[in-house]
C-alpha cells in the first residue's frame, strides 16, 4: 500500500482507511453475496483480489530483492547472523536498517529475535521433534527462562501452554507454512 509496515505494527487498522474508503461497502456486499449462495469462498476471494490488485503499489526492484534476500537470511538459521544481512545487500548499514523496517515492521535485529520465537514454538509445538532439534532450539537462547519469556512475548503462551492450547486460529498461526513461502526456513529437527 506504499505506507511503512511499523506503522501498523501491533494494531488493527480498519481496512478502508489502509486501502480505500470504498473497502467496506465492497467487503459487507461480498458477505451478503456469500451468505446468500450467490458467491462460493472462492469467487469471493478472487473478486477481493481483482478489487485490492490495483491499488497496491510496485515494489522497485531492488527492495524486492532487498525483502528476498532478508527472507532467506531469516530462515538461515534460528540466530542467523546479522553482518551477513548487511554484507550481502547492496544498501548502507543504514538504508537496511530503514528499508526492513520499513517493510517488514521491525529493524532486523529486532526482526530476528521476532522470527527466533515463533519458529521455536512452531517445532517445540510438534510432538515428533527430534532431540537434536530440541537441543538446537535450546542452543538459541541464553537459557529456558529465556526462550519461555521470548515464545510468550511474541506468541502469547508459553511452550508448555502452547500444547494445551486448543484454539484453531493459534494453531494455524503457528504451522510454518502460514508464516512465510515454503521451503524458506532451514528445516530442523525433523
Amino acid at each position: 500500500m506504499g505506507r511503512p509496515a511499523h506503522q501498523f505494527l501491533d494494531r488493527f487498522t480498519p481496512a478502508g482507511e489502509l486501502i480505500d474508503p470504498e473497502m467496506d461497502k465492497f467487503a459487507a456486499s461480498l458477505v451478503t453475496q456469500y451468505r446468500s449462495g450467490d458467491l462460493s469462498g472462492e469467487g469471493a476471494c478472487e473478486a477481493l483480489i481483482r478489487f485490492i490488485r490495483p491499488r497496491f503499489k510496485p515494489v522497485s526492484p531492488p527492495h524486492e530483492q532487498l525483502i528476498e534476500q532478508t527472507l532467506a537470511w531469516l530462515g538461515s538459521s534460528l540466530n542467523p547472523d546479522l553482518d551477513r544481512l548487511f554484507d550481502q545487500l547492496a544498501f548502507s548499514r543504514r538504508q537496511v536498517e530503514r528499508l526492513v523496517t520499513q517493510y517488514f515492521g521491525f529493524p532486523p535485529a529486532a526482526l530476528a529475535r521476532k522470527m527466533r520465537a515463533i519458529r521455536a514454538a512452531e517445532l517445540l509445538a510438534h510432538p515428533e521433534l527430534s532431540d537434536e532439534g530440541a537441543a538446537e532450539i535450546a542452543e538459541a537462547f541464553h537459557d529456558q527462562p529465556h526462550m519461555i519469556r521470548e515464545i510468550r512475548r511474541y506468541c502469547g503462551y508459553t511452550p508448555s501452554q502452547m500444547r494445551k492450547a486448543d484454539e484453531p486460529l493459534f494453531q494455524t498461526m503457528l504451522r510454518m507454512q502460514n508464516l512465510e513461502k515454503p521451503g524458506s526456513f532451514r528445516v530442523i529437527g525433523r
